[in-house]
C-alpha cells in the first residue's frame, strides 16, 4: 500500500509540475506605461511591466509564441521605450474598442506577429509572415507602414489619416491590404511587385489630401499578380488609381474611382503583360489616361481577354486619353457606358483611329484605335 501511495504522490506531484511549467510557458505579458515596473514587475496582470521593450525582451527569450497585453498610456522615449525595437512571433495587442488608448511613438519592425489595437505616430516596418489589423496610424511625416514581403502579409481594417503615406515598399511574396480607411494622406500606397509577387487590395476607403494620389502599383515582372477589387477611391488633383511597369497582369473590377484629375492612369512599358477593367465607374476630368508599349493588352471591355465590359466612364475632358509617349496598340472598350461632364450618355462611334481629338477622346498617335463595339 505505501508503494502505490509513493508511486500516486510522485505522478501527482510531476503532473503538477508539468502543468505549473505549461501555464508559465503560456502565460501572457502585461505592460502598463503608469502603472508597470521593468524592475519590480513580473509581466502579470497585476504585476505588469512599465515598457514595451521589456516585455519583448522576455517574450524573446521564451519558446513559445507571446501574447502581450498593451494597457492605456504613452510608449515612447520619455516613458522608457528603446527604439528601433524588432518584434518577432509576438501577439502585440492594445484596445482594438478606443483606438486612442495605447499611443505608441517608437519605431519598430514587426515579423511573424500579430499587432492590434494600437495607435502609432511614428513608422513601422512590416515583415513576412505579419498581420497588422485594427490599428490607427497619424501624423507619420513619411511612410506610416515600409514593407518588405518576401512570404505573406496582411493589412486590415486600419485607420491612416494625415500621413505623408500610408503604406510604400517592396512585396516578393503575397500581400492583402482589406477594409482600411485611408484619409487626407499624401499618398494612399505605392507598392512595387518583384519576382512573382502579389498583391490584393480590397473594400478600402480612401480619400487622398490635396495633389494627393490612390494607390499607385508596379508591375516588375511576367510573374507580379495585383487585383484591385471593391475600393472607393477619392483623389482631389491627383490620380485615383496609378499602375506603372509591366509584365504582370492586372485585375480592376468592382471600383468607385473619382478625381479632379485623373481617375485610373496606366504607365506600361515593353514588358507586356495584361489589364482588365471590369464594372468600375471612373470619373476625372480624364478617366483613363494611357500611355507605353502595345507590347500590354488593356482590356477594358469585349477584348481578348475575355472581359465583360460594363464599366461607367465620366469625364470633363477625355474619357480615354492617349499621351505621349504613345500607346501604340489597339484597345478595346466595348459594352461600357459613356457620360459627359453633366452625367449625360453619349454613343462612341463602332471604333475611332489615331491622331484623334473629339469632345470625349484623344489619340495622340497615329496607329492607336479604340474599338468600342461591333
Amino acid at each position: 500500500m505505501k508503494r502505490f501511495f509513493s508511486i500516486f504522490l510522485a505522478v501527482l506531484l510531476c503532473v503538477t509540475l508539468t502543468t505549473t511549467l505549461v501555464l508559465a510557458q503560456d502565460a501572457d505579458i502585461y505592460v502598463d506605461a503608469n502603472e508597470g515596473n521593468d524592475k519590480t514587475g513580473d509581466g502579470t496582470q497585476d504585476g505588469p511591466y512599465k515598457t514595451i521593450t521589456k516585455a519583448v525582451q522576455v517574450a524573446n527569450n521564451s519558446m513559445d509564441r507571446k501574447k502581450i497585453h498593451v494597457a492605456k498610456g504613452v510608449y515612447n522615449l520619455n516613458t522608457g521605450e528603446k527604439f528601433p525595437l524588432t518584434v518577432k512571433n509576438v501577439d502585440l495587442v492594445g484596445n482594438p474598442d478606443d483606438l486612442e488608448a495605447v499611443k505608441i511613438a517608437t519605431q519598430m519592425t514587426f515579423r511573424n506577429s500579430l499587432i492590434k489595437g494600437l495607435h502609432f505616430y511614428r513608422s513601422v516596418e512590416v515583415q513576412d509572415g505579419t498581420v497588422i489589423q485594427e490599428n490607427a496610424f497619424s501624423g507619420i511625416n513619411g511612410d506610416a507602414i515600409n514593407l518588405r514581403i518576401e512570404g505573406s502579409s496582411k493589412i486590415r481594417g486600419n485607420s491612416f489619416k494625415d500621413n505623408q503615406q500610408a503604406i510604400d515598399g517592396n512585396v516578393s511574396g503575397s500581400l492583402t491590404i482589406t477594409k482600411n480607411t485611408l484619409l487626407n494622406n499624401s499618398r494612399g500606397a505605392s507598392i512595387a511587385l518583384y519576382k512573382g509577387g502579389e498583391v490584393a487590395i480590397a473594400s478600402n476607403q480612401v480619400r487622398a489630401a490635396e495633389r494627393g494620389r490612390g494607390f499607385i502599383i508596379s508591375l516588375r515582372g511576367g510573374k507580379c499578380r495585383a487585383i484591385v477589387q471593391g475600393n472607393e477611391i477619392t483623389a482631389r488633383v491627383g490620380v485615383g488609381l496609378s499602375f506603372r511597369g509591366g509584365g504582370g497582369r492586372a485585375l480592376i473590377p468592382n471600383n468607385t474611382i473619382s478625381s479632379d484629375e485623373t481617375g485610373i492612369e496606366l504607365r506600361l512599358n515593353d514588358s507586356g503583360g495584361e489589364v482588365v477593367l471590369a464594372n468600375n465607374k471612373i470619373s476625372g476630368q480624364n478617366s483613363v489616361s494611357l500611355t507605353g508599349s502595345g507590347n500590354v493588352k488593356a482590356d477594358l471591355g469585349g477584348g481578348p481577354l475575355e472581359n465583360s465590359g460594363k464599366n461607367t466612364f465620366q469625364a470633363s475632358e477625355y474619357c480615354i486619353k492617349y499621351e505621349l509617349p504613345p500607346y501604340n496598340g489597339k484597345i478595346y472598350a466595348k459594352n461600357n457606358t459613356w457620360k459627359d461632364a453633366y452625367g449625360n450618355t453619349f454613343q462612341p462611334p463602332t471604333t475611332l483611329e489615331g491622331s484623334a481629338d473629339t469632345d470625349h477622346f484623344l489619340i495622340e498617335d497615329e496607329g492607336n484605335m479604340i474599338v468600342f463595339s461591333d
